[in-house]
């Protein structure tokens, strides 16, 4: 019988086109080609029978269709403090579904008593310990950075956020937190006092990279197309220079979350009379080839947690252009090494993109470091750092 583990995701997995749903079934099914036992629970609507993109050999349970007959808390445990949050957070515990959801997920747990239990968001946690004490190491992960979900939020102060009161509190009942950069491990010192692991998320260098000697005149952006990821800015700073470089075009790569956000991108590019330099690409199955045919990448995101397309690109060789003030984006971007940093507005992206456009030998150099600083991020080094990780939390239990 070998190490089981319970995985926790949240709702809507399966329409969900994000880094950390692409990270959940890598995980799994890796977990389970190296002898785990994987179970993957999470609500959804379309899925009660299971999920196709999981190894046969993961157990899923869909938390929606959970036969909850005959239940009964063996860890319901709800203290003083919960109560005064159950008044304070009424609208928040409501929305996450708590305790409903809470029994169900402790109905897996009671069938399958796993070894290790990682939720995948914090509010998952919120789901998972709320009014529960489970003597099972849980490793919390971050996709993104913490300040999304923690702030400085006294709970007796009438302008603090119920929401961040809640994940403040929950994060405390979690044995470990895994953490993209040791910046987010610094920030989330003043709410967890607890053991915190720095683990980035894997990147899978390619056997090939860009030829930038070769001018595609392409700026590539391979990621969700949403508000948060920034295509607008994208857009709005190609339009300043896009009549002195009539021969570049701007492909944007992926889906549109929401879906109605695809009017705003369309109207941008209509408004700006880019139709044929900015083209809607679509999602595709072999993103390296979508790379190895760019000159050069552009992530103008707010904020990220470890941006998987940003370090595809970087891993293949392309120099990139992100914001300086975007988390994730400015961990992985060394301005000046492989990319460029550009301030918070247009004109500046705009500057960047021409100094790129214009510097053949620039793309080049940049390009080369590019690739090899992503191998501080190897799959080997990930799956090192979790197993390790993994006999801690077992260690410690025992």
């Amino acid at each position: 019988m070998g190490i089981k583990i319970l995985l926790i995701s949240q709702e809507k997995v399966l329409e969900a086109v994000n880094g950390a749903t692409r990270i959940l079934y890598y995980f799994s099914n890796k977990l389970v080609e190296k002898g785990y036992e994987v179970v993957v629970a999470y609500p959804n609507e379309k899925n009660p029978e299971g999920d196709k993109f999981l190894d046969e050999k993961v157990k899923f349970y869909n938390l929606n269709y959970i036969d909850m007959s005959g239940f009964k808390s063996r860890y319901k445990r709800i203290t003083l403090f919960e109560r005064l949050l159950m008044i304070r957070c009424q609208k928040e515990l409501k929305m996450l579904n708590i305790p409903q959801i809470t029994d169900r997920i402790e109905a897996v747990i009671q069938r399958e008593q796993p070894d290790i239990i990682i939720p995948f968001f914090a509010h998952v946690t919120s789901q998972l310990v709320f009014g529960r004490d489970y003597n099972i190491p849980i490793i919390q992960m971050y996709h993104t950075h913490p300040k999304v979900y923690h702030a400085v939020s006294p709970i007796l102060n009438p302008t603090s956020k119920p929401m961040a009161i809640l994940f403040n509190y929950t994060v405390k009942k979690v044995s470990y937190l895994q953490l993209f950069f040791e910046s987010y491990v610094e920030f989330m010192s003043q709410y967890y006092k607890g053991p915190k692991r720095v683990i980035h998320n894997p990147v899978k260098i390619p056997n090939q990279m860009a030829n930038l000697e070769e001018k595609k005149r392409k700026i590539i952006y391979l990621s969700r197309i949403d508000k948060n990821k920034g295509q607008d800015i994208l857009i709005n700073a190609f339009s300043l220079i896009a009549k002195n470089y009539p021969e570049w075009e701007v492909l944007l790569y992926g889906d549109f979350e929401p879906k109605a956000y695809r009017g705003v991108i369309n109207g941008l590019i209509t408004h700006n009379n880019l139709e044929r330099q900015v083209k809607i690409m679509g999602v595709t199955n072999d993103t390296v080839g979508a790379f190895l045919e760019a000159d050069l990448g552009a992530y103008t995101s707010a904020f990220e947690g470890f941006p998987l397309g940003l370090s595809e690109a970087l891993a293949a060789g392309l120099p990139c252009i992100g914001l300086k003030t975007a988390t994730g984006v400015n961990e992985l971007i060394e301005d000046r090494k492989n990319g460029l940093l550009a301030e918070n507005n247009v004109m500046d992206v705009a500057r960047k993109l021409t100094e790129l456009m214009n510097n053949t030998p620039l793309r080049v150099k940049y390009g080369q470091y590019a690739r090899e600083s992503m191998k501080q991020y190897s799959e080997d080094l990930f799956w090192e750092k979790w197993e390790a990780l993994f006999k801690e939390a077992l260690k410690n239990k025992k």
